[in-house]
């Protein structure tokens, strides 16, 4: 009766405990431990034989009640390199398709844009991040930011079809931020990147991105 008053409140907690981190998904394990726990007791009053057996049948009552959805919970980890690798694809697909410096900026280059968030969003969710540092996990949100920023400028900015500054690709002087000042077409003519007198290939390359702007206006 001893072991049975000590081993039983430690059973019942654990039951609390699991239950509580696998966000109530066995409702009924308190209750079901409880009655059982009530049976031995009365049992154990009536008769002092064998109390390890009954404690030992409580603890394999729970065992076998708990341990089927915790590995049903249980996914398998991902790889850190899953992720970068996604990253990798994920930047290049955030660019618009470009032919001869001209983007194409349409509505159904947009239409195939956002399709294609979608698919990068399920992959993502695929990962499991689980047993990553905190620094990994940090990197994995970092994504998710990107690709709420590309939903958001897909859904609600628009600027391709709102915004006319959004055209406005040349840029002589360098902005005082890191980046351009506000979305812009890609790609950016920057005048102050290229060193003067121009290279044949420098030259050629901005001929061509000159010479694609009265298309993209038109």
């Amino acid at each position: 009766m001893v072991i049975l008053c000590k081993v039983c409140p430690v059973v019942v907690d654990l039951a609390m405990c699991w239950e509580k981190d696998q966000g109530g998904a066995i409702p009924s394990l308190r209750r079901k431990l409880s009655k059982l726990f009530r049976r031995v007791t009365f049992y154990l009053r009536t008769s002092e034989m064998k109390p390890l057996i009954f404690c030992l049948a409580l603890l394999a009552a729970f065992t076998c009640v708990a341990q089927p959805t915790a590995l049903a919970a249980e996914a398998p980890a991902s790889s850190y390199q899953q992720l970068a690798a996604l990253f990798t694809e994920w930047r290049d697909f955030n660019h618009p398709p470009i032919v001869h410096g001209r983007p194409d900026y349409s509505a159904a280059a947009m239409m195939k844009k956002a399709r294609g968030l979608t698919a990068f969003r399920a992959r993502l969710k695929a990962i499991n991040p689980g047993g990553w540092s905190i620094e990994q996990k940090n990197d994995c949100r970092v994504v998710e930011a990107e690709m709420n920023g590309l939903d958001f400028f897909l859904r609600i900015l628009k600027p391709w079809q709102r915004d006319p500054d959004f055209y406005a690709t040349v840029f002589p002087e360098m902005s005082d931020v890191p980046a351009h000042e506000g979305p812009s077409a890609e790609p950016n003519i920057d005048l102050f990147a290229c060193k003067f007198p121009l290279s044949s290939d420098d030259d050629a390359r901005l001929t061509e991105l000159i010479g694609a702007i009265p298309a993209l206006l038109a």
